[in-house]
C-alpha cells in the first residue's frame, strides 16, 4: 500500500505543483500510520476487558456498552489523526499547501476509481461479446 500509494500521491502531487518524490510521499504516508498503533493498543484492551460489548457475540453489562462506545470514539479520533497526517504528509513531501495536498488525494482516488471502472467496463464487454 505504501508502495503503491507513494506512487499515485507522487504522481498527483507533482500534476498539482509539488516537486517531491516517491520516498517522501511514503515517508509521510508511514507517518500517518502511526495512530493506527495506538489503535492496536486500544483494540486489544477491549478484547481483553470487553469483548461482548465491543465485538457481538453474547449480553454485556451497560458499563460495558459505555466503555465500547468510548472506546470506538478513541478508534474513531485515531482515524481522523491519521487522515490528517496522511495529508500534511503529502503537503510536507511535496512543498505545498494543504489544499493541494488534499486535492492530490483526491485526484489519486479519482485514478483509482477510473482504473476499476475501466477494468470493470471491459470485462463486462467482454462478457456481454461472448454472449453470456
Amino acid at each position: 500500500a505504501l508502495v503503491i500509494g507513494g506512487v499515485l500521491l507522487r504522481t498527483a502531487g507533482r500534476g498539482l505543483g509539488g516537486a517531491g518524490g516517491a520516498g517522501a510521499v511514503r515517508s509521510g504516508l508511514a507517518w500517518a500510520a502511526a495512530p493506527q498503533a495506538a489503535g492496536l493498543l486500544i483494540w486489544l484492551g477491549q478484547l481483553a476487558l470487553i469483548p461482548a460489548a465491543s465485538f457481538g457475540g453474547g449480553a454485556a453489562a451497560p458499563w460495558q456498552d459505555l466503555a465500547a462506545a468510548i472506546c470506538w470514539g478513541a478508534h474513531g479520533l485515531l482515524g481522523i489523526a491519521s487522515v490528517a497526517l496522511a495529508v500534511a504528509g503529502v503537503a510536507a513531501a511535496h512543498h505545498i499547501s494543504l489544499w493541494r495536498a488534499a486535492a492530490a488525494w483526491l485526484l489519486a482516488a479519482l485514478i483509482v476509481i477510473g482504473a476499476l471502472a475501466a477494468a470493470f467496463a471491459s470485462a463486462a464487454l467482454l462478457i456481454a461479446l461472448r454472449g453470456g
